[in-house]
């Protein structure tokens, strides 16, 4: 029997259902358990970066000033999950928590799931997966104000993605809303990928990526492409983890 995409999207959307709500049913235990390593190990490099200092880094690089980036408000926008979005979007907090946090007080004070997962990854892949997607249009999709694409009234689980990008940073995304006619140039990407990683990543990981981004989507359409490559920076290990 053969699966169709929609048969795929179900199927992975009760995945990801079933795995929150073990996520967060075991979070508490996770999280104390995180807590003593953490503190034994003195933050050994390779923990994940936290999802505050992530948000704070991207803001500086990639928005306008005086603008600031909640994560929080793209996990469960995930078209693809559409099924359970709403669920996804109730147990964010949660979930979110999953990327590294600093709680408590006192002594019982200190960084909450710091170790890189399957559950945080798949995590942080669904947020990125979101928010490359939206810069993407913020950069590449013309502005309608008079026929909103979406004019439903966003709600308190669906906050309002407002925030301008940086000038700097559309003017290095620009030139690849027309991939792959136009766009496809190392130069381009190699400056895209300094400005998303900055001096977190060796010069050699960004030549990598410049050729992989090349040869993966070298005749791919860029409303698939941009978010793509943009997604791919986002989920370096160099962005994510711990120097």
């Amino acid at each position: 029997m053969r699966l169709h995409t929609k048969h795929i999207n179900v199927l992975m959307s009760v995945f990801v259902l079933v795995l929150g709500s073990l996520l967060v049913s075991s979070c508490d235990h996770r999280a104390n358990q995180n807590v003593s390593e953490t503190k034994s190990n003195g933050g050994a490099v390779g923990q994940h970066r936290g999802i505050a200092e992530i948000e704070l880094v991207l803001s500086e690089r990639v928005l306008a000033p005086h603008q600031e980036l909640d994560l929080g408000t793209y996990l469960g926008e995930n078209k693809q999950f559409a099924v359970i979005g709403a669920t996804i979007r109730i147990l964010r907090g949660d979930l979110m928590s999953l990327l590294g946090v600093y709680e408590g007080t006192g002594i019982a004070a200190g960084y909450k799931n710091g170790d890189p997962n399957a559950a945080s990854m798949l995590v942080y892949w669904l947020l990125t997966d979101a928010l490359a997607k939206d810069w993407y249009e913020k950069s590449c999709v013309p502005e309608s104000p008079d026929h909103p694409e979406n004019p439903e009234e966003p709600t308190p689980l669906q906050p309002p993605k407002s925030y301008r990008l940086a000038d700097e940073f559309r003017s290095l995304v620009l030139p690849l809303c027309q991939w792959p006619a136009l766009g496809q140039d190392p130069a381009a990407l190699a400056a895209l990928w300094s400005r998303l990683l900055h001096v977190d990543a060796p010069t050699s990981e960004r030549d990598e990526w410049v050729q992989w981004v090349l040869t993966t989507y070298k005749q791919t359409p860029a409303e698939v492409a941009v978010p793509g490559l943009l997604q791919s920076a986002l989920t370096s290990p160099y962005l994510l983890l711990k120097r």
